[in-house]
């Protein structure tokens, strides 16, 4: 355990680094499969958990970095990691996209729309700016913000909207990290994972009601699929702490560090995916593209 007061041991560096790769290869994985006709659309939820799972982690890793330094330098890193490589390989896959010039002025100062396939990094921005503002103008009322945050991101278009408890979570989490600590240390830790997920479970099959399709994309419908991804989380996150390879694996933990570019750079390869041919050379080139994207932002991020 770590000497640091503020520090926590429920999500060490090397468990956030497999999650996120765990979670990458499975977007990946999907949105492979999504443009052929055998594709089963449950399957889905498997790519949205993935993005639920990063936004936790983001909210876990923020709060956990304030609880250390404050605020100090917060605009600029984030700014450095997440918003300038955003705009790059918003620019350079121009030629990749059907190009307008109004969408285009949208994604670039983070216009909330369903159409952008980068939906995720605006949506991103917009917890980061929640985070910002709560800590900095409400320090004691920070949790409020967010909460009122993720009320708010219910009325956003259904792909961010569906996602709009995971932030707020995973600052919740590092909030009572303490307790959580306590609870996977004891015989509760299965009963709890079990009973979250039995939870999902049901609520992933109440979703599938004819009444409740019927008002699909609503903010109630979003906070049902929302709390679905939310109670399916803990069993993705206890992973790691059941299976030791997947801390050892090198690809899932290379995939961990690189998934804002392996995220990024895939997507834009989503729409040409037409054969086994054209899958391959999918992965191939988004491994080698978000490669040499991530060394590039690591020489922007140490300037």
């Amino acid at each position: 355990m770590s000497n640091n007061p503020h520090a926590s041991t429920i999500l060490p560096r090397d468990y956030t680094d497999a999650l996120r790769g765990m979670a990458m290869i499975l977007i990946m994985a999907v949105h492979a499969w999504t443009p052929f006709s055998s594709f089963p659309r449950c399957l889905n939820l498997v790519s949205s958990l993935g993005v639920a799972v990063f936004l936790f982690l983001s909210g876990y890793g923020l709060s956990e970095s304030h609880k250390q330094k404050g605020l100090e330098g917060f605009v600029r890193r984030k700014s450095g990691r997440i918003v300038f490589p955003y705009w790059i390989w918003l620019l350079l896959t121009i030629p990749l996209r059907q190009f307008s010039i109004t969408e285009l002025l949208g994604n670039f100062f983070f216009v909330i729309s369903e159409d952008n396939y980068l939906y995720f990094i605006i949506y991103l921005v917009y917890c980061y700016i929640a985070f910002w503002v709560a800590h900095r103008f409400f320090p004691r009322h920070s949790i409020t913000v967010l909460a009122l945050f993720s009320a708010v991101s219910l009325f956003f278009p259904p792909l961010s909207a569906t996602k709009s408890l995971s932030f707020l979570a995973g600052c919740l989490a590092s909030r009572h990290a303490a307790r959580i600590e306590g609870i996977l240390r004891s015989d509760k830790a299965v009963r709890f994972v079990a009973s979250a997920t039995l939870l999902a479970i049901l609520l992933y099959t109440f979703k599938l009601l004819p009444s409740i399709q019927a008002v699909k994309g609503t903010p109630l419908f979003c906070l049902l699929v929302s709390s679905t991804l939310l109670c399916f989380t803990p069993v993705f996150l206890i992973i790691p702490r059941l299976f030791s390879f997947v801390l050892r694996s090198g690809m899932i933990r290379t995939a961990g560090v690189m998934s804002l570019e392996l995220y990024m750079v895939h997507s834009a390869f989503i729409p040409y995916i037409s054969s086994i041919t054209t899958l391959l050379l999918y992965y191939t080139l988004s491994v080698i593209l978000a490669a040499v994207f991530f060394r590039f932002n690591n020489k922007w991020m140490r300037k």
